[in-house]
């Protein structure tokens, strides 16, 4: 993808070029590739980028008991999640439990992992303004979370 981004950019930079004169108007080479969307999480750090899209991170029990009643949804460094700007996302999911799961929905998502079984996932998803919430379904009352795009 960058190299074809690179062919583009040379060949807009030389047909500008090539044109020649002050009066064309000089090419800007423009990337489709968004910027790391900044985390609201306590660092106020980017999260990962994993190609065109950030990489957030979910998580359902805990390293040391898988099946513990946890669910989480966090960015590179560990920092919960409670906001983030609109944009392409990558979800990578650790789902070690086999009695919970992990379901985020909001506006134009709706993806979950299962319930029996372990299961690691990763959704590409595009997160538009508004309230997101994940949750374990079986436990929605006591295992959930939410977080808003702007």
């Amino acid at each position: 993808m960058r190299t074809r981004l690179a062919v583009t950019a040379l060949s807009a930079l030389l047909l500008t070029s090539a044109c020649g004169g002050s009066d064309a108007p000089s090419a800007q080479p423009t990337s489709t590739a968004p910027s790391a969307a900044p985390s609201t999480a306590s660092t106020g750090e980017a999260p990962a980028t994993s190609g065109e899209r950030t990489t957030i991170f979910g998580s359902v029990g805990s390293k040391d008991n898988p099946e513990s009643f946890e669910i989480n949804l966090t960015d590179a460094d560990g920092k919960a999640i409670t906001e983030l700007p609109a944009g392409d996302y990558e979800v990578k999911v650790t789902d070690k439990a086999t009695i919970h799961n992990f379901h985020l929905t909001g506006p134009g998502v709706d993806e979950k992992t299962g319930v029996q079984g372990t299961d690691d996932a990763t959704f590409d998803i595009t997160l538009e303004k508004g309230k997101y919430d994940y949750e374990c379904d079986p436990h929605v009352s006591s295992m959930n979370g939410s977080f808003t795009v702007t």
